[in-house]
């Protein structure tokens, strides 16, 4: 799927890098879980593409790297994949970047390497057990700054969120799909989905989607 380029040159914006966890009993899904990232990309694409500034990259190691406009889209891979059993660990940056290409590995600058460094801090003993960490780069503005908070708490909200919360709260806020929906796709109750989905997180992720989609 092509995306046009608007933002092509210097623009100001968020960028993420999504460094996949791996562990050795899955070394052998490697094709598996290479094809539902890509699936996660492609969905992130379809549903965001006014919001990015070029294709969502995923590099030889596993990293996807991804340069948009605000959080959701950020938010929205890192919550698909939670829900795929893939683990990612994230570093988020804002500033400045050059677009010079189509895709997001082929473009530079502060924003990105603001990300990079944010990521290899989470190997520090002080990031110790975190998945997500952030940091701005040279141009940022106020907005970046404002949007990148907010994928940085929705990302950590999503990580500490139980398992089946996060898979039921994916179809609930993104899709805004309602708990007979939800039942009958993971073939349960109405009530085992009413009652994992209580609480505030799901409920405040899905008002902030809401928000910003009708801004």
């Amino acid at each position: 799927m092509a995306i046009s380029l608007p933002y092509l040159g210097e623009v100001e914006l968020l960028a993420a890098i999504f460094d996949l966890i791996r562990s050795r009993a899955r070394a052998q899904e490697a094709k598996n879980i290479r094809e539902k990232i890509v699936e996660g990309m492609s969905l992130v694409e379809e549903k965001w593409e006014s919001k990015l500034v070029a294709r969502p990259a995923l590099t030889a190691g596993d990293s996807v790297e991804l340069l948009a406009i605000d959080w959701r889209s950020l938010t929205f891979f890192f919550h698909f994949s939670l829900a795929s059993d893939l683990r990612f660990r994230v570093g988020l940056g804002a500033g400045r970047i050059d677009v010079l290409r189509e895709f997001a590995d082929e473009c530079d600058g502060p924003a990105f390497w603001s990300a990079r460094s944010a990521l290899e801090k989470l190997s520090s003993k002080k990031a110790r057990g975190s998945l997500v960490n952030f940091e701005v780069g040279d141009g940022f503005s106020k907005e970046d700054l404002a949007n990148l908070r907010l994928a940085a708490l929705s990302i950590a909200m999503l990580a500490e969120m139980p398992e089946k919360k996060r898979a039921y709260c994916f179809r609930r806020a993104w899709f805004g799909e309602g708990v007979g929906q939800i039942a009958k796709r993971y073939g349960v109750s109405k009530g085992n989905v009413s009652k994992t989905l209580r609480g505030t997180a799901c409920f405040i992720l899905s008002r902030l989607i809401r928000e910003e989609s009708s801004v």
